[in-house]
C-alpha cells in the first residue's frame, strides 16, 4: 500500500492507517495481531524524519502535516460543541463514549495514547488527576484535571468501574487513535472552526499549551503540566516563544526598539 505512494507524499496519518489495516488483515485472518506494528511504524517515519531534517535534505520535500494551534475561542468552540453532542443536545452518530473521551483530550492537555487506554484505577477523583506509573516517556505522569473533567470521568467509573472507562462499544477495545481524528475534524466542522481537517487528536494539547503561554504561563510549568521537557514544548508546542507580558515588559523597557 505504501510502495506505491511517492516517498515525499507520505504522512503520519498515512503511515498510521497502513498499520492499522494491516493489523485488521491480521486479525480477520485469525493470526495474531501486529500489536505492535504501528508503534514500529511511527518510529520508523519519525527517524527518517529526523534523518531528513538533521541534513536539511529538501530533495525529499516531506509532507509534514501542519502543526494547527487553535485559538482560545475556537478551543472554547469545540469544549462546547463537544458537550452538547455527549448530552445529546445535538445530533449526532458518534459514541458516546468517543465524545466523552475527547471532551477530556479538549479541556487538559493529555495525549489521545493516554486516554485510549485509562482504565478507572489510575484515576484519582479525591485528588483530581489522573496518575500514570509509566507515561509516553517511561516517567511516572499526573494530568491535573479541570472540573468538567472530573464530572466525565465520575460518570464512566460509575459505569465501568475499575476497567477500561472509554471502551469501543462495538468491540469492548480502545477507540483507533485515527478514528477518534477523524471524529473530532468532523466535530471541529460542527463548530465552525476553520479548516477542520487541520485538527488532530494532538491539535487540543498544542492549544492548552498555547493558550497556557499566551495568558502568562512559562514554559517550565507547561513543560511540567504536559510532561515534557521545556525544549520540546518551546519547539513543538507553541505559536510564539515569547509570551504577550514579555513582549509587553520588552516594549516598556526598550521603546526604541
Amino acid at each position: 500500500v505504501l510502495g506505491a505512494k511517492p516517498l515525499g507524499m507520505l504522512t503520519r496519518s498515512s503511515v498510521m492507517l497502513w498499520a492499522d489495516s494491516l493489523a485488521t488483515q491480521q486479525s480477520v485472518l485469525k493470526k495474531k495481531p501486529l500489536i505492535s506494528l504501528r508503534f514500529v511504524a511511527m518510529r520508523c517515519f519519525s527517524a527518517l524524519l529526523t534523518w531528513c531534517a538533521d541534513r536539511h535534505d529538501d530533495r525529499m520535500r516531506y509532507a509534514v502535516e501542519p502543526r494547527r494551534i487553535l485559538s482560545w475561542n475556537e478551543l472554547t468552540a469545540l469544549r462546547s460543541t463537544l458537550t452538547e453532542l455527549s448530552e445529546g443536545r445535538r445530533a449526532t452518530l458518534a459514541p458516546v463514549n468517543m465524545l466523552r473521551m475527547l471532551q477530556v483530550l479538549c479541556n487538559d492537555g493529555a495525549r489521545m495514547c493516554e486516554l485510549r487506554s485509562l482504565v478507572g484505577a489510575q484515576v484519582d477523583l479525591a485528588k483530581g488527576a489522573i496518575i500514570l506509573a509509566r507515561g509516553k516517556n517511561g516517567r511516572p505522569r499526573v494530568i491535573v484535571l479541570s472540573r468538567s473533567s472530573l464530572q466525565v470521568l465520575q460518570v464512566q467509573i460509575d459505569l465501568y468501574g475499575d476497567g477500561l472507562l472509554f471502551p469501543n462499544p462495538r468491540t469492548g477495545r480502545p477507540f483507533l487513535h485515527t478514528s477518534a481524528s477523524r471524529q473530532l475534524s468532523r466535530i471541529a466542522a460542527t463548530a465552525e472552526i476553520k479548516k477542520p481537517t487541520e485538527v488532530t487528536c494532538h491539535t487540543p494539547r498544542r492549544s492548552f499549551a498555547d493558550s497556557a503561554h499566551q495568558a502568562g504561563g512559562s514554559i517550565e510549568e507547561i513543560a511540567l503540566t504536559l510532561g515534557n521537557t521545556p525544549e520540546v514544548v518551546l519547539k513543538h508546542y507553541l505559536s510564539r516563544s515569547v509570551s504577550p507580558a514579555a513582549r509587553r515588559i520588552n516594549r516598556l523597557m526598550n521603546p526604541e526598539g
